[in-house]
């Protein structure tokens, strides 16, 4: 076995065609069943990916379009038993980010929130809705949680003073910060360690690594032979380069922008200390004139008397 340069998995469209075209869903199955917090003794048995992927087939015209978003969420819905053997159905929305900025738990909640309420339909009941999964795998660490050595966070609605008590079971949050996870493939424990270690290292894999996966069998084999084959396939690479392109035109448009803003505030500073210091040097004008007449007041109420009478001082 040659070793194969093999593509990101923390590329958001990568990430996607991955597990989208993964035909029996098995490698998506796995993801969700070892990072949702399902009840113990639970199996999903189906999953059914709810939209299409792609809304161009013209990846050349792709690239040229400054900030074109041509894949979408990867949103799905899935059948699992429960713990006492009853089906139900639950919905989940995947993704990978690379940014972790101050409004991205907002706009995370944003979004379970119009997944929650669109499954609302005319003369439709609210028991009908199903419970939303928000599984996120972060490349850097979130701001919520900077405190915390933990790499994986499940965030419901709880009652604050009884944080054991739920308030609501309709949205869930798994994020798993990638970043924080540095366990070494001798390190690995389980099936959990194993995906983050994949979607964390898949480029940087060197022949032994990729060997060790496939030793493992089952998904982590498939896994690995899925992105073998993803690797090699020219669509996913002009995909591939097409993001990273839009990323590296969004660094720099946020990095012109950030130092005109920052040309412009010097600009305006000097503006505004112009005029302020006019004012000043008008006002303190002002003051000295002021000082400077009642001084010529004073010396002259001092010396007022006749001439003859200054002649004699002198």
């Amino acid at each position: 076995m040659s070793e194969k340069k093999l593509l990101p998995l923390t590329n958001d469209p990568i990430f996607k065609l991955f597990f989208k075209d993964d035909k029996n869903k098995e490698l998506l199955i796995s993801l969700l069943s070892n990072f949702l917090p399902l009840p113990e003794g639970s199996t999903i048995l189906s999953v059914d990916i709810l939209e299409s992927e792609l809304l161009s087939k013209k990846i050349s015209k792709i690239k040229e379009e400054r900030g074109k978003k041509y894949i979408l969420d990867l949103r799905v819905k899935f059948k699992r038993t429960n713990e006492k053997g009853e089906k139900e159905i639950e919905m989940a929305n995947v993704e990978v980010q690379t940014t972790s900025r101050g409004h991205m738990t907002d706009r995370l909640l944003a979004y379970a929130c119009r997944i929650y309420g669109e499954q609302l339909k005319e003369g439709s009941s609210y028991q009908k809705l199903h419970r939303v999964y928000s599984l996120v795998f972060m490349t850097n660490n979130l701001v919520a949680f900077k405190n915390s050595p933990r790499f994986d966070h499940v965030c419901t609605i709880r009652e604050n003073h009884e944080p054991y008590t739920v308030f609501s079971e309709g949205l869930c949050f798994v994020i798993i910060e990638l970043a924080k996870f540095e366990k070494k493939m001798e390190e690995l424990l389980d099936k959990k360690h194993d995906w983050c270690y994949l979607l964390k290292n898949a480029d940087k894999m060197k022949l032994e690594e990729q060997e060790h996966f496939v030793s493992k069998g089952g998904e982590m084999a498939k896994a690995m032979e899925r992105l073998w084959n993803l690797s090699q396939d020219e669509m996913a690479r002009e995909l591939y380069m097409a993001e990273l392109k839009r990323d590296i035109d969004k660094r720099s448009w946020e990095e012109e922008a950030h130092t005109e803003g920052i040309a412009k505030g010097r600009a305006e500073g000097r503006a505004e200390g112009r005029a302020e210091g006019m004012e000043e040097g008008r006002a303190e004008g002002r003051a000295e004139g002021r000082e400077e007449g009642l001084a010529e007041e004073v010396i002259k109420g001092q010396t007022e008397g006749s001439t003859e009478e200054i002649e004699d001082v002198q």
